[in-house]
């Protein structure tokens, strides 16, 4: 099936290519982008390990994971950083921000220590590990498996009070689907609002997190404590109106 490879060959091309590119020139953007393409990755192995059980996913899926992993300490990192810039001026939490930096700058080595050519060899190991098994995937397994992929989202859409963890649970599983949804329709798949919406909750709880991180740290006195909380009140609110917005939409999906 041409668009299995076709598919493996683009994670395959694309992470060579943000992998490759000099530390100077990494940005928040990159880290973003190389962690959508390890998440393409891993969807592509849940099809594999579906059309041949004896598929080691876990094992094969093992150097992607630990880097995802980075990425996504890297990343929060950033949404810190860039949160305390927003919430306070140059002269405030002085020693928490060079903190923050510094644990960001560190994680940023962390990353390319790994990321070098031997680390960009093993993209060419693992593809040769499951060309057998791509070789044996048809069209009939593919739509099996999407089928399985689009039953478990409905199932879930069609949970009557849809909780938080259950929200969380939707985009993740609706975004595999849609990453895999590429190999049976031509035209690439657009991001639909109800998909933004999904994104956009993400990104509050994100930042309901760090705001609870900030709260927790100890470093705040009495007047800035009042700001943070009004912060955290005015995020609270948000995702509320998101909760409810995808609850009232979510039996409307269709795939």
């Amino acid at each position: 099936m041409k668009s299995l490879w076709k598919y493996l060959n683009e994670r395959d091309d694309n992470l060579q290519f943000l992998l490759l590119k000099p530390k100077n020139v990494v940005t928040p953007l990159i880290f973003q982008k190389v962690s959508v393409e390890i998440e393409k990755l891993n969807a592509f192995y849940g099809l594999l390990k579906f059309s041949d059980s004896k598929f080691r996913r876990k094992k094969t899926f093992k150097p992607f994971k630990k880097l995802s992993g980075l990425v996504e300490e890297i990343s929060s990192l950033q949404q810190e950083e860039s949160m305390l810039k927003q919430l306070f001026s140059k002269e405030q939490l002085v020693g928490y921000k060079r903190d923050i930096r510094k644990l960001k700058e560190s994680k940023r080595e962390d990353y390319f220590s790994i990321v070098n050519e031997k680390f960009v060899s093993i993209l060419a190991e693992k593809k040769s590990e499951v060309e057998p098994i791509l070789r044996s995937t048809g069209k009939k397994i593919v739509a099996e498996f999407l089928k399985k992929k689009k039953k478990k989202v409905l199932k879930i859409i069609g949970k009557s009070g849809l909780s938080e963890s259950g929200i969380e649970e939707l985009r993740t599983k609706l975004k595999g689907y849609n990453y895999l949804k590429t190999l049976i329709i031509k035209a690439k798949p657009k991001k639909d609002d109800f998909e933004l919406e999904l994104d956009g909750w993400n990104q509050n709880q994100n930042q309901i997190a760090h705001v609870k991180i900030l709260m927790e740290s100890g470093v705040f006195d009495k007047k800035e404590l009042v700001f943070i909380k009004k912060v955290e009140a005015k995020l609270a609110e948000k995702n509320a109106e998101l909760v409810n917005n995808i609850k009232a939409r979510s039996p409307l999906l269709t795939l």
